[in-house]
């Protein structure tokens, strides 16, 4: 994977600072003598099903466009009346266990609102029959088990067994699966049967430890269920070796509309680091490519951090690229300084961007005050980079400054499809590295490594003092 940048010129210059769900169907339907209502369509599609040793859960499909309620018959002697315009199932209770039971539905519209007994009430033909048996208090409880599969990708899959010589008719399960990511799953399982089911899947952002718990409960039947966690490591995609960047990119699968994150503004050790020497940490959308993807324009916002003549200077900053028009804002943050920044593209080549010193209580950004040209932006970076150094006419990249580390905090992002994406949730994103070359396989020295994934979209980027290889 090649990865390269539209430059960002972040004006590292010798001379100045940096930048930044009754009966038989044939009989009729009737109405009450002298009666003006009309008599609703039938409900059609009856069944039943038993759902333990002394209740049937009946369902239909509703046919009447204006009816009050349905009546229900069990066995052509005991009836019910279940109000509700739109009604399509009850559950017959306090019934025997191991008995057979048949069923009829009609619908009915009330002559007096409210009361199913009225005068003036109609009633559509009834359907039916429909039959279930109750289970037996001898049936065989269903031994339960959850257990967990986790694949070799970024796609854990949680399923069940059921016990094969156990009775599974009469139960009804409800799932529940916590991801360990802030994600969560829940599903009902009616009648399972034997074997083996998937009843819930995950994706991870990136490299992780990730516990899951897998809770079951019994709505229904004598079955018995158990519950299950699980705990397993999921390794990170290989870091991408880059001679500018650390920190994370997101793939080019969609179009992006925002990037969002918090950091502190690190001490940068310029005893130790060259005459000149930069660590700028930048959020963007868009401005890097990979392979033959090109995501343009680069517009990004945060705080270019150097050393000049022995002393780190930091300034704020916005700018688009290409073009050389980085904008400095007129703040002097410190080191140690909460950050907060935002980029939001607001189409048609217009953006936004943030940036708020929480620390010093100051707030600066604004409409770009031009029309961006370009596609819509395809990635989104969190970043931190050396920067470019300016001499004349000719720009290099400066060296590294011993920068410790930062973390990244509230990483996320939103597509046209996707809101508030939160790093270390259901994204995908690609880590980076800062070392001598561009490209992998790592050629040294590496500079840089960038820690997996912590929800909610934390990471923290370390230099390495002296390089690493």
């Amino acid at each position: 994977m090649n990865l390269k940048r539209i430059r960002t010129t972040l004006l590292l210059t010798a001379a100045a600072a940096l930048v930044l769900g009754l009966l038989t169907a044939s009989l009729p339907a009737h109405a009450a003598i002298g009666s003006d209502t009309p008599i609703p369509a039938a409900p059609s599609n009856l069944k039943a099903k038993a759902t333990g040793m002394t209740s049937v859960k009946l369902t239909w499909t509703n046919n009447a466009t204006s009816q009050s309620g349905v009546v229900i018959s069990l066995d052509g002697v005991t009836s019910v009346d279940v109000p509700g315009a739109t009604v399509s199932s009850y559950t017959w209770k306090g019934l025997s266990p191991g008995t057979r039971y048949w069923f009829y539905v009609a619908s009915k519209i009330y002559g007096t609102p409210g009361d199913p007994t009225g005068p003036g009430n109609t009633q559509s033909a009834w359907v039916g029959p429909a039959y279930a048996t109750t289970a037996t208090s001898s049936s065989a409880p269903c031994d339960f088990t959850s257990s967990l599969k986790t694949c070799k990708s970024t796609d854990p899959t949680v399923s069940y067994t059921s016990n094969a010589t156990g009775d599974t008719s009469h139960c009804t399960f409800v799932f529940k699966i916590k991801w360990g990511d802030g994600g969560t799953t829940t599903k009902t399982v009616t009648d399972p049967t034997d074997g083996h089911h998937v009843i819930g899947k995950h994706t991870y952002a990136a490299g992780g430890v990730y516990p899951i718990a897998v809770n079951v409960r019994t709505t229904a039947g004598t079955c018995t269920a158990t519950s299950s966690s699980h705990t397993f490591t999921l390794l990170a995609p290989s870091p991408v070796f880059n001679k500018i960047y650390s920190g994370y990119l997101t793939p080019f699968a969609a179009k992006y509309q925002d990037v969002n994150a918090t950091w502190h503004i690190p001490a940068l050790d310029c005893a130790a680091s060259a005459k000149i020497s930069g660590a700028s940490q930048w959020i963007g959308l868009g401005g890097v490519t990979i392979g033959k993807q090109v995501s343009t324009p680069l517009v990004q916002v945060g705080i270019i951090s150097g050393c000049v003549a022995g002393l780190q200077v930091n300034v704020p900053f916005w700018q688009v690229v290409p073009g050389n028009n980085a904008q400095l804002l007129a703040h002097l943050p410190s080191s140690g300084d909460e950050i907060v920044a935002t980029v939001d593209y607001l189409g048609k080549g217009k953006y936004l961007v943030g940036i708020k010193d929480s620390t010093a209580n100051w707030i600066d950004g604004g409409k770009v005050p031009f029309t961006v040209s370009g596609k819509v932006p395809t990635s989104a970076e969190w970043i931190v980079e050396p920067g470019d150094l300016i001499q004349g006419k000719k720009s290099t990249t400066a060296s590294l400054a011993d920068f410790g580390q930062v973390t990244f905090k509230g990483a996320s992002y939103s597509t046209t499809t996707s809101n508030g994406v939160t790093l270390g949730g259901r994204s995908s994103v690609t880590p980076i590295v800062l070392e001598q070359t561009t490209g992998g396989p790592p050629k040294g020295p590496q500079w840089t490594t960038v820690s997996n994934i912590s929800p909610p979209g934390e990471f923290t980027t370390t230099y390495i003092p002296g390089g690493l290889g």
